[in-house]
């Protein structure tokens, strides 16, 4: 009886170590995901600013031109 309940305990423990590999496996996965997405957004972000501040800066020097 005893070797049937190590062999239980053993197959037990073996499961629960897989599942929590792939917890984890799953957990750092969905992380590295979401900092990919957060990275894009804040590349997409920093363009749209320098975008804008080009657009700014091509506005101000045409009214300089336009002044003089």
């Amino acid at each position: 009886m005893d070797v049937w309940r190590m062999a239980l305990y053993g197959g037990a423990f073996v499961f629960a170590l897989r599942s929590l590999t792939t917890l984890m496996t799953t957990h750092r996965n969905r992380q590295l995901r979401q900092l990919e997405h957060e990275q894009a957004l804040a590349e997409q972000a920093r363009a749209k600013e320098k975008a804008e501040q080009k657009a700014a800066e091509k506005a101000a020097k045409k009214q300089r031109a336009g002044v003089r």
